[in-house]
């Protein structure tokens, strides 16, 4: 096979695998962002949870003061009532205001035992939804971790593919018609990826599967058998890949 064909069948190889390396790589930044906003989105949640907890704790103190307050007024009508019927004094004014007071009393602590059972259902909630957030926090820190080495990885796979890339166009610099076939490979390639080179089989083009006339067939077989460049490129009327014939593998 032509020395020229051959250094151009490898650069197809290379390019190739940057592509896979590419396709393996291409969901990756939305798989981030998809987890980098339900990492966000549990966190508001804890936030919002927290909230609500805060406050009914700090109702519950509200509430609680209140009641304190009441206690304080029934023992200093209790206090006033015992020192008004040791003087004979008509208490049922007094009486009556602490009968009320008691009830209120009564109305306070049922309303502070609900604010605490309501609290401690509250709190249930923000356990759940924390643990929630602590599970999607580790699987996204697990995951960015697992994807920073492969994206190292990647770059360095890369790198050494496009050092040898450079290495192979440099090779093929050096033989005839070398740089202009540097250059036809560089204008198919961005006009035309997944591949610039096209081995015809069974009268085909291995890439488009267009039929080769007789007449580009029988000039590929006489190029085909030329150890070095500078024979004549020939390239697919439908696909612009460049064509070659290998007798060997027919």
């Amino acid at each position: 096979m032509r020395k020229d064909i051959e250094l151009l069948i490898e650069l197809d190889r290379l390019e190739d695998k940057i592509i896979r390396l590419k396709e393996i790589f291409k969901d990756i930044p939305e798989k981030k962002d998809v987890l980098q906003q339900k990492v966000q989105e549990a966190e508001e949640d804890l936030e919002v949870e927290l909230e609500n907890y805060e406050e009914q704790k700090s109702e519950i103190s509200y509430l609680q003061d209140e009641l304190n307050e009441i206690n304080e007024e029934i023992a200093t009508v209790q206090k006033q009532i015992l020192q008004d019927t040791s003087k004979g004094k008509n208490v049922k004014s007094l009486e009556d205001n602490l009968f009320q007071l008691k009830r209120s009393k009564n109305v306070k602590e049922e309303e502070i035992s609900a604010s605490h059972s309501l609290l401690k259902d509250t709190e249930d909630v923000v356990n759940e939804v924390r643990d929630d957030f602590n599970s999607i926090k580790k699987e996204a820190e697990q995951f960015f971790s697992e994807i920073k080495e492969r994206e190292g990885d990647f770059d360095s796979q890369v790198k050494e593919i496009e050092e040898f890339k450079a290495h192979i166009l440099s090779k093929l610099g050096e033989i005839e018609n070398g740089k202009e076939l540097k250059t036809l490979y560089g204008q198919i390639s961005e006009a035309f990826p997944g591949g610039v080179v096209a081995k015809v089989e069974y009268d085909s083009c291995s890439r488009c599967f267009m039929q080769i006339t007789p007449q580009v067939l029988n000039e590929l077989q006489r190029e085909s058998g030329d150890e070095y460049s500078g024979g004549r490129v020939i390239r697919c009327a439908s696909c612009s890949c460049i064509l070659y014939y290998d007798a060997n593998n027919q």
